[in-house]
């Protein structure tokens, strides 16, 4: 990771976080600092009562199911990157333009 002495505002890293979620659930992957993360990558480690949970809940309720896992990919997805890690993505993807 690069380290910058840029400070970009909180509210363009939480917009950029939920982007690069957002292109992981709806495209199954995105670049992130130069490294590829997936959806697999985010449920790597996840709890196994989590995932038992979103497997149970299909059975009963799809919609239900579909929020937890988001819950469990934001949560992980967190856990991954922090905001440091989020605003060098940003700025590198700005200089790239």
């Amino acid at each position: 990771m690069k380290t910058t002495n840029y400070q970009l505002p909180e509210s363009t890293i939480i917009e950029g976080r939920e982007d690069l979620l957002s292109d992981i659930t709806t495209f199954g992957s995105a670049t992130i600092n130069s490294k590829s993360v997936s959806v697999h990558d985010l449920l790597e480690d996840a709890d196994t009562e989590d995932m038992a949970n979103i497997i149970a809940m299909l059975m009963v309720d799809k919609d239900d199911a579909y929020y937890h896992a988001i819950e469990i990919l934001t949560k992980r997805f967190d856990d991954m990157f922090d905001d440091g890690e989020i605003e060098d993505h940003l700025i590198d993807e700005a200089c790239e333009l």
